[in-house]
């Protein structure tokens, strides 16, 4: 693990490991349950030496420009703030992404439907710009 981490913070997250071998698998003895604890926990592990990493090697005040704009900033600004965090590295920025598709979900209420439809063009366009792999997802 270099640097840390399990997953390199790339912006290919579809290419963060190799593939799988694709020989016989073989049923684990250990239950899902605990193999879904394990990774969720791995995970956030390396989420906080990815928090951690970046903000040794970005200035603070970048990321104090960045949450401010996220917190009180207009809609658009808000938006670019969220896509450039999940493009920079989607499994690192999952909350952004995740607060991207509350936007989306939200429709009625607060912030609309043009707030809906914006944050939805912002999952399309960085889905389509590489987001996804050129291969269809199994």
């Amino acid at each position: 693990m270099p640097g840390g981490f399990i997953f390199q913070p790339v912006s290919l997250w579809y290419e963060a490991l190799p593939p799988l071998p694709s020989h016989e698998r073989t049923t684990p003895s250990v239950p899902p349950d605990q193999l879904s604890a394990k990774a969720a926990q791995l995970h956030h592990n390396d989420v906080l030496a990815f928090q951690s990493s970046s903000s040794k090697n970005s200035s603070s005040s970048e990321a104090n420009f960045l949450s401010k704009i996220i917190q009180s900033g207009t809609l658009s600004d808000r938006l670019s703030a969220l896509t450039l965090l999940v493009q920079s590295s989607p499994l690192h920025n999952i909350r952004a992404l995740e607060t991207l598709k509350g936007m989306a979900e939200r429709g009625k209420g607060k912030g609309g439907r043009e707030e809906s439809l914006k944050a939805l063009r912002c999952i399309v366009d960085w889905w389509v710009g590489g987001g996804a792999p050129d291969r269809k997802l199994k």
